[in-house]
């Protein structure tokens, strides 16, 4: 115990003077969180004794982010954008997993491992995006919706693409129609659990302890019941937010909720930088400029073009 909170508070006190840094030069606190644990880490101080167990404290902060951002979303907004998102989501995706493997082919990786690459390019970090959204305040913006939709979707391709690449000696469409499946239960039974859960919360709305505790119960059920299906718990946390985010007190429930999730997310973020390794990224230079290029040029440029199709203005795109 007194190693973990060691960790903990000396995770936060670098951070904390990271911080200062990061803010003169006016850049997200994310860099801050990941240069703690980069500097804290095995691969340069070593300071951290408990690894495995901040690793897993940092789920708590993918949770409640995506908790907190089902609570902020509006469904029927969500509607209004899905045709860009389905269609300007799936250019932007397969677009860029394309181009990831064509330049993984020419940078030597065999098929499988260019595929792999690919897709990891195409696909975007959920909490990393939501994170900047949510620190300008811009969940709710229309590109700010457009943004949360196509995460969605990616979250969905990435779903049927694990699906296929772990069996993919064995694969065959009846599994793919499992897992398509049993996404389907699972948002329709957020959907039928919608309507007694209002009784239940509005009940629970007179006691503000048994709110605040009701509301984290329903965020970790359906976290679970996500996990179990074969989905990663963010979806359930965030189906579990969309669930009572009409509920009148939902803006209360989000100001409890913000400062647990702000302080998990901390963790999320220096246990990216623990994991971090100067020596292994020195060997491949070379493929990782390559792929930074595709990320942070080709992947913007045909999100532009997606969205500017259906007539979004070049701000929004």
């Amino acid at each position: 115990m007194e190693a973990i909170l060691y960790d903990i508070g000396l995770i936060v006190i670098v951070a904390t003077l990271i911080g200062f840094v990061i803010k003169f030069f006016k850049q997200p606190m994310i860099f801050a969180y990941m240069l703690a644990g980069l500097i804290l880490g095995p691969h340069i101080m070593g300071k951290i004794v408990s690894q495995e167990t901040i690793l897993g404290l940092s789920e708590l902060g993918i949770t409640f982010l995506l908790f907190i951002v089902g609570l902020e979303f509006n469904l029927k907004k969500l509607k209004e954008v899905s045709r860009v998102v389905f269609f300007g989501g799936s250019i932007q995706v397969f677009g860029t997993a394309a181009i990831g493997i064509i330049t993984s082919l020419w940078l030597g990786f065999k098929f499988i491992e260019a595929t792999y690459i690919g897709l990891i390019i195409a696909l975007s970090s959920t909490l990393v995006v939501v994170k900047w959204l949510a620190d300008k305040k811009e969940i709710d913006t229309l590109h700010g919706r457009i943004v949360i939709g196509i995460l969605i979707l990616q979250d969905i391709v990435a779903i049927i693409a694990l699906t296929f690449f772990s069996n993919i000696n064995n694969f065959s469409f009846i599994g793919l129609g499992i897992a398509i499946l049993k996404g389907i239960v699972l948002v329709l039974g957020a959907y039928i659990l919608n309507k007694p859960l209002q009784k239940i919360f509005a009940f629970a709305s007179k006691f503000g302890e048994l709110l605040f505790i009701s509301s984290l119960s329903l965020c970790f059920v359906f976290a679970f019941i996500a996990q179990y299906l074969g989905f990663s718990i963010s979806i359930g946390a965030f189906l579990a937010g969309i669930m009572i985010a009409n509920l009148p007190y939902s803006l209360e429930l989000i100001g409890k909720i913000k400062s647990i999730a702000n302080f998990f997310t901390v963790l999320f973020f220096a246990s990216l930088g623990l994991q971090l390794s100067i020596p292994s990224i020195s060997k491949i230079v070379v493929p990782t400029l390559v792929m930074l290029g595709a990320v942070l040029i080709i992947k913007p440029l045909l999100t532009i073009f997606a969205v500017k199709i259906f007539g979004y203005k070049s701000k929004t795109a």
